[in-house]
């Protein structure tokens, strides 16, 4: 039986924050000939901008920059990612490459208009993942992306916080990619850590309450 393109069905896949290769360089290259996508890289650092003008004194010190390029430059070269810039670059990376490749791939732009995409996330991948799939044509996504790296300016703010509350080392990711392991065998390893871990956590937690 034959196919078509609108019979076909492909996978949008966007990683969380243990990805490695984030493609900045050569989106930074195709802006130069994509309009869209140099909108949306400016219209996405004026958003971040207005985001970090709100943070107190040391905090808009230390996340203020003026373009992409300079914050995927200091997050390479930091050998402790911070998990803000890490956020923003990921989301912005994924959402202009979306927009990139959705120009250059007519096939695949007709796909994802018909809503003929998987589209699969994990963790801070799930944002962009979110306009992806609510999205119908490429101005739709170049309209909404700007605000969408805005949000994930604004939650990793919040999870940098909260680690820093918990007095955790935050020169490490939390997130663990883990391969060859069957999901039953990953799931029976999350649940053991939960009641050994977890379970001694709250019973810690229950106890400082209690003797206060």
């Amino acid at each position: 039986m034959g196919s078509t393109t609108r019979d076909r069905s492909v996978i949008l896949y966007f990683g969380d924050q243990t990805e490695k290769n984030i493609p900045f360089e050569e989106l930074f290259e195709y802006s130069k000939e994509s309009d869209r996508t140099r909108q949306f890289l400016q219209n996405a650092l004026h958003s971040i901008q207005l985001a970090i003008e709100t943070l107190d004194g040391p905090e808009r010190s230390k996340y203020k920059f003026d373009s992409f390029e300079e914050a995927s430059k200091r997050l390479a070269a930091d050998t402790s990612p911070d998990v803000v810039l890490r956020t923003i670059v990921l989301c912005a990376a994924q959402l202009g490459y979306l927009i990139a490749v959705l120009e250059k791939d007519p096939e695949l732009l007709e796909i994802w208009s018909a809503q003929k995409t998987i589209i699969v996330a994990s963790c801070a991948g799930q944002l962009p993942a979110a306009i992806a799939a609510s999205s119908h044509t490429i101005d739709e996504l170049v309209d909404l992306a700007p605000e969408t790296v805005a949000i994930a300016f604004r939650i990793g703010m919040d999870v940098d916080r909260r680690t820093a509350s918990l007095g955790d080392d935050r020169s490490q990711s939390w997130a663990k990619a883990v391969f060859g392991i069957s999901a039953p065998d990953a799931q029976k390893a999350v649940d053991k850590f939960l009641l050994s871990e977890v379970s001694q956590f709250t019973a810690c937690r229950v106890s400082l309450v209690y003797l206060n």
